[in-house]
């Protein structure tokens, strides 16, 4: 009975988990507080604004939904190398009875389980979160990317409506010249080359109104795609640049993408995967470690022997023999290797995002100091001309080729100042996306903690050598 205690209390022992860690250094990661949507989108004509389909974007779009859903599956990936390997157990029988002094053999029943080195646990649980972490860091990224594609798209939108809207208007004052000119060329107070003139005007006016209302077509496609739909109906609110909104001096902008941006933070993770399995192939190259206990059934023997049909137990711990380290060093450079990869790549990383977030500070530079030459200053030294050409023809002092020259100039300056508003709310949303901005925090999980010792991306190749 004894012996049934023992190999009941080595079996339980080796099917028991790993100790928890205390070192602290681990990578937790906390649970998401949102669910993957199975709902039906909600639909377009409720969106009150730019606000409310960035909102739905996150929640409905199948792209960020699968990043969710395979950073998901990569954090199950940690409960399963936690813990030790499964025991094995292995029942054998003698065909031919074995006669031993106590009595004959009648069958062996024996549990084996692999011990791993500590570290090799470490390493393993390490290499699965700092994993997770990356996949993570992918759906912040695609979320962010997201959020910068819908906004240029609307205020691309927004730009199309307010210029085809100072066309609408242009072209309803060239087609009552044009009448009032056709009228006068009856009575012989015109000639013809005006009102051809006039006629072209016009005709220039219709085809760019209609190429405007062409190109809000495939944008609409655009946004209902980032938000999750399909079809063309124009159905969301109507788009509109807001000159009078506060604009934002250039100074008060990031100037540099943080540290915690996610595709940085991608390969803070993915160095930490590299440490990682560097620890793991440095101890694949020790010794493998296997306890075993093994259960000897003795049948009836001579009444005579001293210990006559007395079960065994034996208890036994082997090595393996690691003699191909060959092997196990190229493991160990590949592990070096990726440590430089993701190293070289994270300071390319961050030299790109600075060089993007450098040259979107300047299109809003540009675009803001364009908007203060428009509409500050062309614009309203045009109205003053424009009337000024109306009442000298009215009074016989000017001809309507002036007037049309007048009324060209300003509609240019008009789709020129909206055009530069659209610019810096565009330039606006590059830099959101370059410094890591999101505007729903409600849909973005706990960021995974970062170990108590943050990776240092900058180190020199020469210190994983």
């Amino acid at each position: 009975m004894q012996k049934f205690i023992i190999l009941a209390a080595f079996i339980a022992a080796s099917c028991s988990h790993a100790p928890t860690r205390s070192d602290g250094d681990d990578i937790a990661l906390a649970s998401p507080p949102i669910q993957l949507s199975t709902q039906d989108p909600t639909p377009v004509a409720s969106f009150g604004g730019l606000a409310d389909l960035i909102a739905e974007a996150h929640r409905s779009h199948p792209g960020l939904a699968a990043k969710q859903a395979g950073w998901m599956a990569t954090k199950a990936k940690i409960k399963q190398v936690q813990g030790y390997p499964d025991p094995s157990i292995g029942i054998g029988g003698f065909i031919s009875p074995l006669e031993t002094r106590n009595g004959p053999v009648v069958a062996r029943i024996g549990i084996n389980q692999r011990l791993p080195w500590p570290r090799e646990l470490d390493a393993k649980e390490d290499g699965a979160t700092a994993q997770a972490a990356v996949a993570w860091t992918q759906w912040q990224s695609m979320s962010l990317q997201i959020q910068e594609q819908l906004q240029i798209a609307w205020w691309e939108l927004a730009f199309l409506h307010q210029a085809r809207e100072l066309v609408e208007k242009t072209l309803q004052l060239v087609i009552t010249s044009e009448e009032s000119l056709h009228a006068q060329l009856e009575v012989g107070r015109s000639n013809l080359p005006e009102v051809i003139r006039m006629e072209i005007e016009r005709a220039k006016l219709e085809d760019r109104l209609r190429n405007y209302q062409d190109q809000m077509i495939p944008l609409r496609f655009e946004i209902r795609s980032l938000i999750g739909m399909v079809g063309d109906e124009a159905l969301w609110p109507k788009p509109v640049l807001n000159p009078t909104q506060d604009s934002i001096h250039a100074d008060d902008l990031p100037f540099s993408p943080p540290a915690g941006h996610p595709e940085l933070l991608e390969f803070d993770y993915s160095l930490i995967a590299a440490r990682a399995q560097l620890d793991l192939a440095q101890t694949n190259g020790w010794p493998e470690v296997m306890l075993g206990l093994e259960w000897t059934l003795i049948g009836d023997g001579p009444a005579s022997a001293p210990d006559a049909g007395q079960d065994a137990l034996a208890a036994s711990i082997q090595f393996s023999l690691p003699l191909h380290q060959n092997r196990y060093e190229a493991s160990r450079r590949e592990a070096q290797q990726r440590i430089n990869q993701f190293t070289l790549a994270r300071r390319n990383r961050l030299l790109g995002l600075s060089t993007k977030l450098s040259k979107a500070l300047y299109q809003y530079r540009d675009a803001r100091r364009r908007i203060a030459l428009y509409r500050d200053q062309l614009g309203s030294k045009t109205d003053r001309g424009f009337d000024a050409a109306l009442s000298a023809l009215e009074t016989g002092n000017a001809s309507f080729e002036s007037l049309l020259a007048t009324l060209r100039l300003l509609l240019e300056f008009q789709v020129a100042s909206a055009r530069a508003e659209a610019d810096s709310r565009q330039a606006l949303a590059r830099i959101e996306r370059l410094s890591g901005f999101a505007h729903s925090p409600q849909a973005t999980p706990i960021v995974p903690s970062t170990p108590k010792s943050p990776p240092v991306a900058e180190e020199s190749l020469e210190e994983n050598e």
